[in-house]
């Protein structure tokens, strides 16, 4: 046989066994196909509260008053910051400028006044804050303040009895659970504010404490009243937002309610997506495999395995092409070597309850040539069109697999992400429900929060990344799941093949702590629900409908949710114990939270004197 005739048979060979393997998946995949999540609550009624109005017009829910100096920057940032985590908590919340002409600040029409300034002498009237706390108030300082005039007429009011000159301070450990679990857990030297060296009244109750045993958060009783200090600047950082419904709780007289989503992802970016070919120099030496045959036979077998162990669903984000073009054709029929990736993986992905969503045609984030800032080395898109041809080329290609498959979800391409690509992605993906990016990230990265955009797509960060079980990650997991009952983590496949992205570990040192990780979510928030990208969509849609009033005592705690369909979380903080939940149902997570499943738009738990 001659050569040429031998190469045609072996093309075509290879040829019909994409064609065979892609017809069997498209058949499993039929089988799969990505429900509609979204559809169904859609289609659920609306269920009326009988109590909301009533709620309301008393005024029996938390206020709470911000006060920013605007001559301060920091002050305006952790301002912002805590008026966004306590509209997350669905509380009323007001953000008042102190300046010298400010008159008389109406402490007496809140809950809790919440001082996001360092300087007090800003204070029309310091007396009249003194007052307000021992007549039943609560004031949280959430700032380390200067030590000036206004300081020194309160600092024994705060259970300060000596101070020092500010300083430095590294690191933070937590005394109580002021994130849920958390009691115990550090973050280390990276974390400095600076603070005031001091020592405190045994009546104190100090809840953090910098590495050298600094007093970083405490909170005093004060006549009937209760101070809250933070020493540092630490809460005007969004990764530290889950502190913060800790130190609300601190500051109550009684217990905290709020809204959570309670959902636990991982997300695969880039996967699937064309394989490197040839040897990799930290896969090759161990496995004496090439980078292809390692993905297949032990990295994805592995992921698998984590997953069914910890009880999780991939959502994988697909890459078409490496290929870096902007303007060309973005046809599936180009690429029949990532169509058969897709086919393999796709299908077992799917058969392990995964979902599948679109990361982009190629790896180039969509970023309209004059229009958007150039970021790092990628290309910009010469047109809108070019972007949403492209987009559409990458559903084409999903569905020239599965058929009948319906893309849900995006993740753009390193989490960039230009405003004007944002506009059309729901021109482009019809199907679209939900876009991830990140919480927190660089500066040109496409940052979130979890909302619903204009267009009706739902806007659902995610909190951490990488293989590793960091103390840093744990940080954020534990800020995460305090603020929002949310887990949700992504890898890249190539981390592993990256020395900057791999730490220099294996691939077995990154198993275990990728599984150790996922262990201890697991095994420390047994009750957050483990969703795909399109199922956890819906419990945001749920959480951002839901209009709660919440009135709480010392020994009832009841709500009234407008927005209602079928169910509510939330967290209940109480140093009580909850019983005879009527309309919900109750069970404890750790230390003094709890998990409350709302079922009725009206509900109540009677709370109980602990023994």
């Amino acid at each position: 046989m001659k050569k040429r005739e031998l190469f045609i048979m072996i093309l075509m060979m290879a040829s019909l066994t994409v064609l065979l393997t892609a017809v069997r998946t498209s058949r499993v995949a039929d089988a799969w196909l990505n429900r509609d999540w979204h559809g169904e609550y859609a289609g659920l009624k609306l269920v009326p509260s009988t109590l909301h109005a009533d709620f309301k017009a008393e005024g029996v829910t938390e206020r709470y008053l911000i006060l920013q100096d605007e001559a301060e920057e920091v002050s305006l940032t952790l301002a912002e910051n805590l008026e966004r985590t306590i509209l997350y908590m669905k509380k009323e919340v007001t953000r008042m400028t102190i300046t010298g002409e400010t008159a008389d600040i109406p402490f007496a029409s809140y809950t809790a006044v919440l001082f996001a300034l360092e300087d007090l002498n800003r204070l029309p009237d310091v007396e009249a804050m003194i007052r307000y706390v021992s007549e039943g108030g609560a004031v949280l300082l959430a700032e380390r303040p200067l030590d000036n005039e206004a300081f020194r007429v309160m600092y024994r009011k705060l259970g300060i009895y000596e101070k020092d000159v500010p300083r430095q301070t590294a690191g933070m450990t937590l005394k109580t659970d002021l994130l849920i679990g958390g009691t115990g857990i550090s973050i280390l030297d990276k974390f400095t504010n600076n603070s005031l060296p001091v020592r405190l009244e045994s009546d104190c109750t100090v809840h953090a404490v910098s590495l050298d045993g600094n007093p970083m958060v405490w909170s005093r009783n004060s006549g009937s009243g209760r101070y809250v200090v933070v020493n540092g600047q630490f809460l005007m950082e969004k990764e530290q937002r889950g502190i913060i419904p800790g130190i609300l709780h601190a500051l109550a007289d009684g217990p905290t309610l709020y809204p959570v989503l309670n959902v636990s992802m991982v997300h695969i970016d880039d996967f699937p997506a064309p394989v490197p070919e040839g040897n990799n120099e930290w896969i090759y030496p161990v496995y004496r495999l090439n980078t292809a045959d390692f993905f297949r036979q032990v990295w994805w077998p592995d992921m698998l395995a984590i997953a069914s162990e910890n009880g999780y669903k991939y959502t994988s984000f697909v890459i078409e092409s490496y290929r870096n073009d902007v303007s060309g054709d973005f046809s599936p029929a180009l690429f029949p070597g990532s169509l058969g990736s897709l086919s393999v993986y796709g299908r077992e992905l799917l058969r392990s309850g995964g979902e599948l969503g679109i990361h982009g045609f190629n790896h180039q984030p969509l970023l309209l040539e004059g229009v958007d800032e150039e970021v790092l080395d990628y290309s910009m898109w010469p047109s809108r069109d070019n972007m949403i041809q492209s987009l559409k080329g990458a559903d084409d290609f999903v569905k020239s697999i599965y058929n009948r498959y319906e893309v849900h979800s995006y993740v753009p391409p390193s989490n960039v992400l230009g405003q004007s690509g944002r506009e059309i992605l729901p021109q482009a993906l019809g199907g679209l429900r939900v876009i991830a990016s990140e919480y927190t990230g660089y500066d040109y990265s496409y940052l979130q929060e979890f909302e619903r955009g204009k267009d009706g797509v739902l806007e659902m960060p995610r909190f951490t990344s990488d293989y590793t079980d960091s103390n840093e990650n744990w940080w954020y997991v534990l800020n995460a799941v305090s603020l929002h009952g949310a887990f949700i983590h992504f890898v890249h496949p190539d981390d592993v093949l990256d020395p900057d992205r791999n730490y220099g570990k294996t691939w077995e040192q990154l198993r275990e702590t990728f599984d150790s990780m996922l262990g201890r979510v697991r095994d420390q928030f047994p009750w957050l629900v483990p969703v795909t990208m399109s199922e956890g969509a819906v419990e945001l849609e749920r959480y951002l409908d839901a209009d709660p009033q919440l009135a709480c005592s010392d020994s009832l705690v009841r709500g009234a949710i407008s927005g209602f369909r079928d169910h509510v979380w939330f967290i209940l903080r109480t140093s009580r114990t909850p019983v005879n939940p009527v309309g919900c149902t109750i069970s404890f997570l750790h230390g003094e939270s709890w998990l409350v499943r709302a079922d009725k738009a009206d509900f109540e738990i009677v709370l109980e004197e602990t023994p």
